[in-house]
């Protein structure tokens, strides 16, 4: 019989029913008891604190811990400095055990930094040094400017910061200052312009190089400001530099104008009276030459010769565009009288007129015109007939002078003709020939007939005007009468259009002359008239009788064209459906050379693109004449070939595809049968995945089939494996986590949180999407319920070492240590609290309210702590990351007086007892 610790009863009974009943103690045996302290987390830096973990062997729980510093208490301590620490540990029987340990810390960290170069003016290129000691090493930088090595070499002028981290995540930070090399401070001034004309102002600007910005500029012109100063005269200036560092320097300018531009007139020659043949020259100087002149009679050069008497001005512009105005009068001359008469134009017929214009030289007007003739007046006299004329002229400084002037006249134009050949009957082929005198040679003669010139040479009998035309135009008319000469009768054929074609007809033509008309005309092949048709081939005669009887014969002979002969050969039948067959023609006969029109179209001799059955090709000559022939191109049926394509692929998982058949050789019509119940055509739509097959059979019962696998990309599937959820209303700190299967990779993920990996960290509160679209396009949409964190103080960033942290929600049975499934939303959390932050060393710790026995409160704490424990390392968390305990009764947060009391009492707590931040 085996018997636990404790107190036992064992009751008796005898056959008769009898009992009797006995008890006894069974005491556990003791080991020694054994204690050793150990530093569950080192201090990481000088200063810092150690967690201390005392782990106890032997004795009788429970166990009490009284340490060399009065604050600590309990087998685990924080908060530890560096230092020794005794311990002594008294069981529940009053065994005693004594230890001790030495705490020790790293040297305490320092960073000196050191510059090594001077920045450059405006330039990020000052160099720093950092030198650490003590602390952890290795050591890692960080300078305010980004820079993450021992020597910085990008910083600009000014104080800067660096702060050293060492393999303990201990920092500490120096600063140094950046000195600013400055360059040497240099100026120097320019025009942006420089002054055109005299008494003009330009701008100047200042060139810096070296010193810093900001500049002060003090010029020796108190006028002048800034660097581009405006509005400046000509003269020396001198400014004075001064940047913000008080370095100064001066530049001097000297600002130069053209010499003052001037001009003087000189009078070369006087204007006569009312002319413009006044001329002088002006002559500039200073400004910039070349110059350029502007006369106000619109002259341009140095020398103006086309002044009227009187005042004028004139304008010199020089190379810059400035101008001076000169003005002067230019004097009168007054010339010797004299003047001329001229006639406007000649008169150009016997009894005309003509016009007199006076040219008047000299003298000053106004003039009086004084003529001999009273019917003539002023300076331009018209209606002036054939004579001599007398003016006298008197200007208006009573200056005369007088001449004379013949006005002549050509003779009278007469004209008569002269015949020079009488006409032959109903012929124009009479001549004449005009006859002209008086007017102005040359003569231009137009015939009534249309004909021009001396000779008339196409007149038939009777009279004929004509007009002679001389050179004045001047006009005259006369007329000549030709008689008839009477000729012999003759006639002759010709074709005046040919046979054009083998059984066509000819139009002939009969050529009259001589006789007299009209004629008749009798054709010995019963033709009618002098123009017919319908000639066929053979010999023709016809006689033509005039008005007086006479008659003369004439005849010809009429050919006709050989007749076209075509024929056609089969080179090669044609395939059934294919336009592949092949035949030449060819032909004799017709005129000149023959031409080739198939009924396909082709316009060769040879063709190769014949159907099977009857064909026609023409063949036509030069003339258009043509002839057909038929020829029977037979069939060539191929093998029967069938091919099925898939034109449309399923794309995803859930689409159709389309397959196209196609048939090659056989005979049409085709009949199709697939082998799916109800389909038929060649193009099928809305076609699932599968193996399909169709059967084509062509008009001669020839059967061939094609099978085709239409396949289908596996469907898009996601799941959600892990969701956290966010710590704050506010806050966008949840986490989901999904599981991608099927589809055609690559897989694109879009979050409405604007992240694309299977993780996404940055979730609020509420109902989220996800969009996942695979390689080809497919897309499949999955939501994600992020609710309020059941443990909000799980934040990595806000814990510290030796906080508590009640798990409120989680529950169990009454007596009991099993994990209910109630249980599993906190513990999940806590569980991805400890995968994300890996450095996290943590205690569970049970406890129970006070109504149960001291040793089985601390029973069934400590085995609901470990509960906890088991189900994280089962999940994957390092078991020496999670420790547990059971406090039983000992650490009340509440009365055990009330029920909510103890229900709070009943409680299990994390408590962290390492936390290295990265």
């Amino acid at each position: 019989m085996r018997l636990t610790e404790g107190t036992h009863t064992v009751t008796v009974t005898d056959k008769r029913g009898c009992t009797a009943v006995a008890t006894v103690s069974v005491a556990r045996k003791i080991e020694a008891l054994t204690a050793r302290i150990e530093e569950a987390a080192p201090i990481p830096c000088f200063g810092g604190n150690a967690i201390l973990s005392v782990r106890v062997e032997g004795g009788k729980e429970p166990y009490q811990y009284e340490w060399s510093q009065p604050k600590f208490n309990g087998p685990q301590v924080s908060g530890v400095m560096a230092g020794a620490y005794t311990l002594t540990v008294v069981d529940a029987l009053g065994g005693r055990t004594v230890t001790s340990i030495t705490v020790s810390q790293p040297a305490a960290l320092s960073v000196v930094a050191t510059q090594q170069a001077p920045a450059l003016l405006n330039r990020a290129n000052g160099q720093a040094q950092a030198a650490a000691r003590g602390g952890s090493a290795p050591y890692s930088y960080a300078w305010s400017n980004g820079e993450t090595t021992q020597t910085a070499t990008a910083l600009v002028a000014g104080e800067h910061s660096v702060t050293v981290t060492d393999a303990n995540g201990c920092t500490i930070s120096a600063r140094v200052t950046i000195e600013e090399k400055i360059p040497t401070l240099s100026a120097a001034i320019k025009e942006t312009s420089s002054i055109d004309c005299y008494g003009g102002k330009t701008s100047l600007e200042v060139s810096i190089e070296g010193g810093k910005s900001p500049f002060q500029f003090k010029w020796s012109d108190p006028t002048l400001m800034g660097y581009q100063p405006e509005e400046v005269l000509a003269g020396t200036y001198t400014v004075t530099v001064t940047d913000v560092a008080g370095n100064q320097t001066t530049a001097t300018y000297t600002v130069r104008q053209p010499e003052p531009l001037s001009a003087s007139v000189t009078l070369d020659a006087p204007a006569a009276i009312a002319s413009a043949d006044g001329r002088a020259t002006v002559k500039a100087r200073g400004g910039t030459p070349p110059y350029q002149y502007r006369w106000d009679s619109e002259e341009y050069t140095e020398q103006a010769r086309r002044l009227y008497p009187g005042p004028h001005k004139v304008t010199v512009a020089d190379n810059k565009g400035c101008e001076v105005e000169v003005e002067f009068t230019m004097t009168e001359n007054i010339l010797p009288l004299s003047i001329r008469i001229e006639e406007t134009g000649k008169i150009p017929c016997a009894g005309g007129t003509t016009s007199l214009r006076v040219d008047v030289r000299g003298g000053k007007p106004p003039f009086e015109f004084l003529w001999a003739q009273p019917n003539l007046k002023g300076q331009t006299p018209t209606q002036v007939r054939a004579g001599v004329y007398q003016l006298v002229v008197v200007d208006a400084a009573g200056g005369r002078t007088s001449t004379a002037f013949q006005v002549l006249e050509p003779d009278t134009l007469k004209a008569s003709a002269k015949v020079m050949r009488t006409a032959d009957p109903d012929q124009n082929n009479g001549n004449a020939r005009a006859i002209v005198s008086g007017g102005t040679p040359p003569y231009q003669i137009r015939w009534q007939n249309d004909e021009v010139g001396e000779n008339a040479v196409r007149l038939g009998a009777g009279t004929f005007n004509f007009t002679v035309t001389d050179a004045n135009g001047c006009t005259t008319a006369a007329s000549v009468t030709v008689s008839e000469t009477l000729l012999q009768l003759n006639a002759n054929i010709s074709e005046l259009m040919p046979i054009p074609c083998h059984g066509q007809k000819a139009t002939l033509r009969v050529h009259a002359s001589g006789g007299v008309k009209p004629y008749t005309y009798k054709w010995s092949t019963g033709l009618q008239g002098d123009q017919p048709t319908n000639a066929g081939p053979g010999l023709h005669i016809v006689t033509v009788t005039d008005a007086r009887g006479s008659s003369v014969s004439a005849y010809i002979e009429i050919k006709e064209p050989p007749a076209i002969i075509p024929f056609a050969v089969m080179q090669a039948p044609a395939s059934t459906g294919k336009n592949d067959g092949r035949a030449r023609a060819e032909g004799r006969g017709g005129t000149g050379k023959l031409s080739f029109a198939w009924d396909n179209g082709e316009v060769t001799q040879a063709v190769a693109n014949l159907s099977p059955g009857k064909h026609t090709v023409t063949v036509t000559d030069e003339r258009g004449c043509s002839a057909t022939y038929t020829i029977d191109i037979p069939e060539n049926i191929l093998p029967l070939a069938v091919n099925i394509e898939e034109i449309t692929r399923i794309q995803c998982s859930g689409q159709t595809a389309v397959l196209k058949t196609t048939i090659v050789g056989g005979k049409p019509p085709y009949q199709f049968k697939w082998s799916e119940q109800g389909w038929s055509g060649l193009e099928l739509k809305n076609i699932a995945p599968g193996t399909y097959t169709i059967t084509v059979t062509d008009a001669q019962g020839t059967t061939q089939a094609a099978v085709v696998i239409v396949n289908s990309p596996p469907p898009l599937e996601v799941d959600v494996t892990r969701v956290v959820g966010a710590t704050t209303e506010r806050s966008t700190d949840g986490k989901a986590t999904l599981k991608v299967s099927g589809g055609t990779p690559p897989i694109t993920i879009a979050w409405d949180s604007g992240e694309n990996t299977p993780t996404a960290s940055k979730l609020k509160l509420g109902t989220h999407t996800v969009t996942l679209t695979d390689a080809l396009g497919c897309s499949t949409i999955k939501t994600v319920d992020i609710k309020k964190r059941i443990l909000p103080e799980l934040n990595a960033e806000l814990l510290r070492s030796g906080q508590t942290i009640r798990m409120e929600q989680l529950r169990f049975e009454a007596d009991s240590f099993s994990l209910t499934p109630e249980c599993l939303p906190t513990l999940d959390e806590l569980y991805d609290f400890m995968e994300e932050n890996g450095n996290v060393v943590i205690e569970i710790g049970g406890h129970t309210n006070s109504v149960p026995p001291d040793e089985f409160c601390d029973r069934l704490s400590t085995a609901r702590a470990k509960a906890v424990a088991d189900y994280l390392i089962q999940k994957g968390i390092d078991e020496r990351r999670v420790t547990f305990r059971g406090y039983g009764k000992r650490q009340p947060i509440a009365s055990n007086a009330t029920p909510e009391g103890r229900r709070l009492n009943q409680r299990v707590e994390i408590k962290i007892l390492a936390l290295k931040r990265e």
